[in-house]
């Protein structure tokens, strides 16, 4: 006991300084023990922890009793593993709040930092932390304004207390108050936005790098009206700053391009963190390469090969300046570095089919003594497109990079058209390649069926030949209308797998053809219990093509949905019930089930199936309105997505539409458009809803921003 309270008060005093606090502190209240998400500048104690269980049948209820009734060190280690939890330990937060009175400041700054990692899940702790931004200890205070922030927006009734955190005698909380004060916003409020800014310019002349970088960070939140103070750090005096500022002012994108002109000025010499920085930088922020090259190029030249490569990343984003970036390119093709080498291709490859001139040079990677720039080549070669295809049918006769060369061609799609009469004359060429990724790579590059279709009806004609299923395949895909009676025959095959590429070759002649649906339903069926699961999968994502044409596959992806061992199938099948309607109300029991078991990320996927159900879907709805209420905050918006969907009732939107706007921000873009324009649908007479649809009209997201504006006129309208 007495070496872990001496290590954790070690602990305490290097936090303090490395933070930036600027004086070493003894307290009565002991040590401190720093979680990742706090103390990220300091390595992790545990050598002198008491271990607890892992192997209890509920891990929250045996962490629950070490919080109770354990030692301080075990504690320590409870509160740790519930930060490392984070939103999925949230029933753990009545039980944290407890810990916020111990007298032990490492356990209590512990517990704050666990309650920020819980999130919005911890809402019931606001009050208790809000009394905390007042504590005689400095990192108790910045624990508390960091967990408030973290908390947002279910904490933003804290905004009271921003004056006064704003006005601490140390920074390091000052700082740490500023973000919250930008996390806050709108309720914020202008000032106080204002005061924040200040603050972070403040920090980003600190001598605290990990000040400066969490100033930096921070102006994240405040959009463009932070770009001025980033622009004032980049022609500063203070190197610690500078790179988190450059870092900032990327991830703000076009947003920072006032600051072009300083970022161009910069002189970074011989420092390669600099240097690599400020590439990246221009690349994010400028859209005129003919400002841009020039720096770039210089830095292409750079001795240290991370900067060599940030340069030829950068130029990969300038695709209609490829007189100049292309040459710099292709030399770095021979660069020494092998991740310059890389950089290098990854360029080419996104400038794509304006990168035609780098053909060559990448043609000639292939002998690289690096396997990774040699598939990376090819891979290049495939985004470049049709200026590519010589290059690589010349290659077909390479011993060692043939099987490459032909893959790539597959991977081209029609743009490799070109290449189908080679890959035909070598369809008779036994042992120099496999006939079936023959077959399948005419078929994926669309061969114009003149020249492959009478080959491939060869092949498909011989009973003996394995590669049959492939070139029936092939026909349906080329779209070979004289191959159609022969397909028509071979749905009766003795061969299961021969029956199933066919049935899919006649969908892909008219997938609305109801003779072709009769056909094809019963043996997509089949091949719902083929054992590739790449089959199953093709299989369940042609029936949900069909929607309710096939709606009986029902009770087989419904089986599929519960015994499926591969969880991209059991979502395939689960997608493919989305698009049946009313057929699907049997499954729904199924879906329920998939939604009690999947593992995260996969529940996402029945989450919009259910709620693309509709009313169908109905049974479902105590389990859906638990999810949003209830379940793991990453998957609550989609539940209450889904519950509006299947029942849109008064009842039911007081209760989700609060979902919908607390999580909206945290959504991917697309799916928050979306949102949004649920909420202009729901919006009319409900004063919250158009309150929190103006404030999003001043997000800096421009894509969102009109969403945001044209869902509050739909719920203003008269």
């Amino acid at each position: 006991m007495l070496v872990g309270n001496f290590s954790r008060l070690q602990k305490i005093s290097t936090a303090m300084t490395m933070l930036g606090i600027g004086r070493k502190i003894h307290h009565p209240k002991g040590g401190l023990k720093m979680t990742k998400q706090v103390w990220t500048t300091v390595v992790l104690w545990g050598m002198f922890a008491v271990p607890i269980a892992s192997s209890a049948a509920d891990p929250l209820a045996e962490l629950q009793k070490h919080l109770a009734s354990g030692t301080p060190d075990q504690q320590s280690e409870a509160v740790s593993r519930i930060a490392e939890l984070g939103p999925f330990a949230a029933t753990l937060t009545p039980d944290l709040i407890k810990l916020l009175a111990t007298q032990d400041l490492a356990l209590q700054v512990e517990a704050i930092a666990a309650l920020g990692e819980i999130g919005e899940g911890a809402a019931d702790a606001v009050t208790p932390l809000r009394s905390l931004t007042q504590d005689k200890a400095t990192l108790v205070r910045y624990a508390a304004w960091t967990a408030l922030r973290q908390i947002a927006p279910a904490s933003r009734e804290a905004a009271a207390e921003l004056d006064r955190g704003m006005a601490d005698p140390e920074l390091i909380v000052r700082v740490a108050a500023a973000e919250a004060a930008l996390r806050f916003d709108p309720a914020t409020g202008p000032q106080r936005a204002i005061k924040a800014l200040e603050v972070l310019a403040e920090g980003l002349k600190s001598d605290s790098s990990h000040l400066c970088r969490e100033s930096a960070h921070a102006l994240v939140g405040a959009g463009p009206l932070g770009v001025p103070v980033l622009i004032k750090a980049v022609s500063g005096a203070n190197p610690r700053s500078l790179i988190p500022v450059l870092e900032t002012l990327a991830l703000l994108g076009p947003d920072s391009q006032p600051a072009i002109p300083a970022v161009l000025a910069l002189k970074p010499g011989n420092d390669a963190m600099i240097a690599a920085a400020q590439a990246r930088t221009l690349a994010a922020i400028a859209p005129d390469a003919r400002m841009v090259v020039p720096v770039l190029t210089v830095l292409a030249n750079h001795p240290a090969a991370s900067v060599r490569a940030a340069s030829a990343t950068a130029m990969g984003t300038y695709p209609a300046a490829t007189q100049m970036t292309v040459p710099v390119l292709v030399k770095a093709l021979q660069d020494k570095e092998v991740s310059v080498r890389l950089a290098a291709i990854d360029a080419l490859a996104a400038l794509g089919p304006a990168a035609r001139d780098a053909v060559p040079a990448l043609n000639a990677a292939f002998a690289d003594q690096q396997g990774a720039v040699t598939i990376r080549a090819a891979e290049a070669l495939a985004m470049i497109g049709s200026p590519a295809v010589p290059a690589l049918v010349q290659r077909l006769d390479d011993a060692n990079y043939g099987e490459l060369a032909l893959q790539t061609l597959g991977q081209m799609g029609p743009d490799a058209a070109a290449a189908a009469p080679s890959l035909v004359a070598l369809l008779s060429k036994p042992g120099k390649f496999s006939v079936r990724e023959l077959c399948i790579t005419l078929a994926f590059m669309k061969a114009d069926p003149a020249v492959a279709g009478a080959a491939l009806q060869t092949i498909a004609r011989d009973t003996k030949n394995p590669a049959r299923p492939a070139a029936i395949f092939a026909l349906g895909n080329i779209g070979d209308r004289s191959a159609l009676k022969l397909i028509t025959n071979a749905v009766e095959d003795d061969d299961p797998v021969v029956r199933l590429g066919a049935a899919w070759a006649l969908l892909q002649f008219d997938m609305k053809n109801a003779d072709y649906i009769k056909i094809a339903v019963p043996r997509l069926i089949t091949g719902l219990d083929r054992p590739d699961p790449r089959v199953r999968k093709m299989a369940a994502e042609t029936l949900g093509q069909l929607g309710t044409a096939a709606a009986a596959a029902v009770p087989a992806l419904a089986k599929r949905v519960g015994e499926d061992e591969d969880p991209l199938v059991r979502g395939s099948c689960a997608l493919a019930l989305s698009q049946m309607g009313d057929a699907s109300r049997t499954a729904v029991p199924a879906l329920v089930g998939m939604l009690k078991s999947e593992p995260a990320g996969g529940r996402r996927a029945v989450l919009f199936a259910l709620g693309s159900l509709g009313p169908v879907a109905i049974d479902a709805l105590p389990n859906l309105r638990k999810e949003a209420l209830q379940g793991p905050l990453f998957d609550r918006t989609l539940a209450a997505w889904a519950v509006l969907k299947v029942k849109a009732d008064q009842q039911e939107i007081n209760q989700m539409v609060p979902v919908l706007m607390t999580r909206l921000t945290r959504e991917q873009p697309e799916a928050a458009v979306q949102l949004l324009q649920m909420l202009g649908e729901l919006g009319r007479g409900r004063p919250e809803i158009i309150q929190f649809l103006e404030s999003m009209r001043q997000i800096p997201d421009q894509n969102l921003r009109d969403a945001a504006d044209a869902a509050y006129k739909k719920a203003t309208a008269n």
